[in-house]
């Protein structure tokens, strides 16, 4: 594919680029993606950040003086007139790939793999995937990756029926629920309408997470705290979005080449929190396994512990996680730990040794080798990633 250029060759950099950031200010990830080209901003440029958190407001005249655009909003009749100008512009999201516009977003095929794991991981047989009116590339893509490895795991489909529930959230989309067999796990396509699910499915008389495990998507903190009961979601490196789309926009500004295709970033991990806190397991035993694994993985226990805790074959105990969970009961000790250590990663005065150890490993070093294989990252860069994705106070302009 041919290699974008920036289309304002006449762009003087040596003076304070004037740049546009098109944001959802109501949402946490634009505030968050608003953070890190702020942090971009100041320390490699001499840009004049203007900040627009309501695309669906009157603009005034001075837009005519924007030279280049970051956008990261759903909205497009405000994207559309501002590629009438022909000035150098990246998206934060997927919608906008059709348009020819050069992307820099999360990975969303690997946010709903990452979402289908999890839950599988939690004992869950059935799923539902629901986006309701969120008609976007991104939802689309989220509910490829949750199926694709729905079915690399077993199970069939990949038929709509993933989807369960119509376009917009019915009567009649509440008795698809009702109706179906439970324990059931649904991946909601972002946190507001996750939380909105909620609310609306406990409003009906189904239980979360008993009879219904929800998980979202962003790990929006108000909108998980504000939700009834508290919502899991899958954390997504906003800051770090923001960061990589600011770098792209000042290499077309310098009239450097960039690749037309997505740079995507991978997201973080899944943030638990009541909507998910269960295990879907109907087998006894198997679910006793579980809850054990979960609760002494770090201690640490070993498969034999777990053997002596249950009471049951090897045999049959890697035979039952073999068949559910595609993955053995080794895998899911290690699955805890690292867990636990992306956690414990996020606190900045926690020493690897302590990390390590409260992880369920005597050795660093073996706690490295395993993050790394688990992650492709070493804990050391894990961390790095999440401080840079750390929130920070937006106030001022870059200078």
């Amino acid at each position: 594919m041919t290699e974008i250029t920036s289309p304002v060759l006449s762009v003087d950099t040596s003076h304070r680029v004037v740049v546009r950031v098109v944001i959802d200010g109501i949402c946490e990830a634009g505030r968050n993606l608003l953070r890190g080209v702020m942090r971009y901003a100041r320390n490699n440029t001499n840009w004049y950040l203007r900040v627009e958190m309501d695309p669906i407001a009157d603009k005034g005249p001075e837009w005519l003086r924007d030279e280049a655009t970051i956008y990261a909003s759903s909205r497009t009749p405000l994207l559309f007139e501002i590629l009438k100008r022909g000035r150098p512009i990246v998206s934060c999201m997927a919608h906008h790939e059709p348009m020819g516009v050069k992307t820099v977003r999360v990975n969303d095929l690997a946010v709903g793999e990452m979402a289908a794991k999890y839950l599988l991981q939690k004992g869950f047989e059935r799923f539902f995937y629901y986006c309701g009116k969120d008609t976007s590339l991104a939802a689309e893509l989220r509910y490829a990756g949750f199926a694709r490895a729905l079915i690399d795991a077993g199970y069939s489909g990949p038929g709509r029926e993933f989807m369960g529930l119509p376009t917009g959230l019915t009567d009649a989309g509440v008795q698809v629920l009702l109706d179906a067999p439970k324990p059931l796990a649904m991946l909601v396509s972002h946190d507001t309408l996750a939380r909105e699910l909620a609310e609306l499915i406990t409003s009906a008389g189904l239980a979360v997470p008993e009879q219904v495990a929800i998980l979202g998507v962003d790990d929006d903190e108000l909108q998980s705290e504000i939700s009834r009961p508290p919502l899991s979601s899958v954390q997504i490196p906003y800051q770090e979005i923001g960061r990589r789309a600011a770098a792209t926009l000042h290499a077309l500004l310098r009239g450097e080449s960039v690749a037309p295709e997505p740079e995507l970033i991978e997201p973080i991990g899944v943030v638990t929190r009541q909507t998910t806190n269960i295990f879907a397991v109907k087998e006894p035993r198997l679910a006793e396994a579980l809850r054990y694994i979960r609760e002494h993985a770090c201690d640490p226990c070993s498969v034999d512990d777990v053997l002596r805790h249950v009471a049951v074959s090897r045999r049959w105990l890697e035979g039952q996680f073999s068949r559910r969970f595609a993955h053995t009961p080794y895998d899911a000790i290690k699955m805890i730990r690292m867990e636990r250590a992306r956690e414990l990663l996020r606190d900045p005065d926690q020493t690897l040794k302590a990390i390590s150890e409260k992880s369920g490993y005597h050795h660093v070093q073996n706690f490295v080798a395993a993050f790394r294989q688990a992650t492709g990252e070493t804990p050391a860069i894990h961390r790095a990633r999440l401080r840079a994705n750390a929130p920070s106070t937006i106030s001022g302009r870059p200078n």
